[in-house]
């Protein structure tokens, strides 16, 4: 798929927010003329703000560009991966059930936690952890909106039992 300069993040060369989301939105519609499923994965690394203020800003750069690598490499030919804002990350997966989805955000979350960290032309070994919320149509949500919101909150459960995990959102009755 391809998109324009303006549709792309900066730093990571991934569909912004925008684009990503206005993607969810064609994912969901297809789903439902179809009657299929979409899922959505949403990515967040823990701890980046401790990253940024031990390792500077370049650093935490080179993560953003490498996990948003290894996203992409991870999903190619299944999905959209974009770059949602600060360091987050959220996948589109058209057709993919919730179970697909887990599989791939488990993938993401092991290849991104394998990185080393280049700064200033050396490598260090820095564990990236990432923590994600998945939320599927019709189970958590009937629009593009609603299933960022239960992706969120899945993350954000995740994030109270200690990070490092994936949790799938609550049903939805929106």
């Amino acid at each position: 798929m391809s998109f324009m300069n303006n549709e792309r993040d900066l730093l990571t060369g991934l569909p912004n927010r925008g684009c990503g989301l206005s993607q969810l939105e064609n994912a969901v519609a297809e789903a439902k003329q179809q009657s299929n499923t979409t899922a959505v994965i949403l990515t967040d690394i823990d701890h980046f703000s401790d990253l940024n203020c031990s390792l500077g800003h370049q650093a935490g750069d080179n993560v953003l560009r490498q996990s948003a690598a290894v996203i992409q490499r991870i999903i190619a030919g299944k999905g959209i991966a974009c770059r949602f804002g600060g360091d987050e990350f959220f996948v589109v997966l058209p057709s993919a059930s919730v179970a697909q989805a887990k599989d791939i955000a488990e993938e993401i979350r092991e290849q991104v936690a394998k990185q080393t960290v280049d700064v200033f032309g050396q490598d260090y070994t820095v564990t990236i952890n990432m923590t994600i919320g998945i939320a599927s149509y019709p189970a958590n949500g009937q629009d593009a909106e609603s299933l960022l919101r239960a992706a969120d909150e899945a993350m954000w459960q995740s994030k109270k039992s200690g990070r490092r995990g994936t949790i799938r959102g609550t049903i939805s009755t929106a």
